[in-house]
């Protein structure tokens, strides 16, 4: 489950979370939607803010019923701090946030549809859905020039899928040896990660000198053990129209790792 933080003892209870239950009614027929403003996709760092003068009550449930977004304030730790002003939700996190879950709207701001449909040509791209529109900016390349430096959008989404599906708190983990995602059981201000996750093609192949590096440093974090997660792809016939409903029927394979010493 991972080692506790420091600053909390072993009596604090347990908390599992789940992620369904992320819906506030809002009157008695219509469910509560909470906004959020993308930011530039064409940033090496691809998320929605969610801000304003009222926003504290939003931040508050989704970090309440679910741990979903990353609050700097939070992150910090700070004594006395008031309550969050900015929330951050990364690009996986914000799509299963608005489709998975439907209690998500991203405010696209126009300026970037239309940058979007100058770069791939074609005025049909300005008459997508949102949904689509959203999914094209974050499955698309932040530097078409180079090599992504991210796994494929469409392989990390349907890995976060799988965790979130099975009760895992999934964050971002680019800082920690190239890993995917960080898996944690409890809030991570409760709870160090317990798992490491790097997400491959199940066609790619990665040498034993690639796989020791990742981890040999997740190791020296004290996280017990690196799971690689193989997905294996639909053809890019079956993924045409709605690409992300054909992640669901991504297949899994998943490899746990440790280090002889953890395991002896």
């Amino acid at each position: 489950l991972g080692r506790r933080k420091v600053d909390f003892g072993e009596d604090v209870p347990f908390r599992r979370f789940s992620i369904y239950p992320l819906v506030r009614q809002n009157g008695s027929d219509s469910f509560y939607t909470f906004t959020a403003t993308l930011v530039d996709p064409f940033n090496s760092s691809k998320a929605a803010v969610i801000d304003g003068p009222n926003c504290q009550a939003e931040i508050e449930i989704l970090q309440n019923m679910g741990c979903y977004g990353y609050a700097p304030e939070d992150e910090a730790r700070r004594k006395g701090c008031g309550k969050p002003s900015k929330l951050f939700l990364f690009d996986t996190e914000m799509f299963f946030l608005l489709h998975g879950l439907g209690v998500l709207r991203v405010r696209i701001p126009r300026e970037l549809i239309e940058k979007t449909a100058l770069v791939e040509g074609g005025a049909e791209k300005l008459n997508k859905t949102p949904t689509h529109h959203l999914w094209d900016f974050l499955s698309s390349p932040s530097n078409p020039s180079s090599e992504p430096a991210l796994t494929p959008f469409h392989l990390r989404y349907a890995a976060y899928l799988y965790y979130r599906s099975r009760g895992w708190i999934v964050r971002p983990a680019l800082t920690l040896g190239g890993v995917d995602f960080l898996l944690y059981a409890e809030l991570p201000c409760l709870r160090h990660a317990a798992y490491a996750v790097i997400v491959v093609p199940s066609s790619a192949t990665r040498s034993a000198r690639d796989v020791a590096a990742h981890l040999r440093v997740v190791s020296s974090v004290a996280k017990v053990m690196l799971i690689i997660a193989e997905v294996s792809t639909l053809t890019e016939d079956e993924c045409k129209g709605k690409p992300w409903e054909r992640v669901k029927n991504y297949t899994i394979e998943e490899t746990l790792l440790s280090r002889a010493t953890d395991v002896v």
